[in-house]
């Protein structure tokens, strides 16, 4: 009898152990996913220069871009801060604060190289050094705007700044 109640301890135990090891899941750590695709740029900048002017007390400034996106722009809108050469801003002579607007009119289809759309007399003074492109407001067809800065601006070319 003593036998028999330690042979069924002996299955309890043995059917518990198995069932307990059964019961366990085993945890798989799934990878991360991986990160967004990075935003295409909607404008590559070119090139970007003062255009200094010898006889009068007025600067200007010359900026090639591409239209690198798939939709046709209606016109865009570049905010540029000027610098003389010890980085100094230089104040545009139509605006309140220190960037200047600079408006190119549309339409622009997609794939559109410019090579230097120029503006005089953006600056007052002659002692512009560089221009910086902060952004682009782009202007769609349907009305839409968008803003280009940081990764959705591609700088084709090193700024000529500081």
């Amino acid at each position: 009898m003593r036998t028999m109640q330690l042979t069924r301890w002996f299955a309890i135990i043995t059917t518990a152990t198995l069932l307990a090891a059964c019961s366990r899941e085993s945890v798989v750590v799934a990878p991360p996913p991986p990160p967004p695709p990075a935003p295409e740029p909607l404008i590559s900048l070119n090139n970007m220069a003062p255009v200094l002017k010898q006889r009068s007390k007025a600067s200007g400034a010359e900026i090639g871009f591409t239209n690198t996106s798939a939709a046709t722009y209606q016109y865009l809108l570049f905010r540029a801060t000027a610098f003389d050469k010890n980085g100094n801003v230089v104040k545009p002579r139509k605006s309140l604060d220190e960037r200047a607007y600079l408006r190119v009119p549309g339409p622009i289809m997609p794939g559109t190289v410019v090579d230097n759309h120029r503006w005089d007399n953006t600056w007052a003074g002659n002692q512009v050094a560089c221009i910086d492109v902060d952004q682009v407001e782009i202007i769609f067809e349907d009305g839409s705007i968008e803003m280009a800065q940081g990764k959705m601006l591609a700088n084709a070319t090193t700024s000529t700044c500081f």
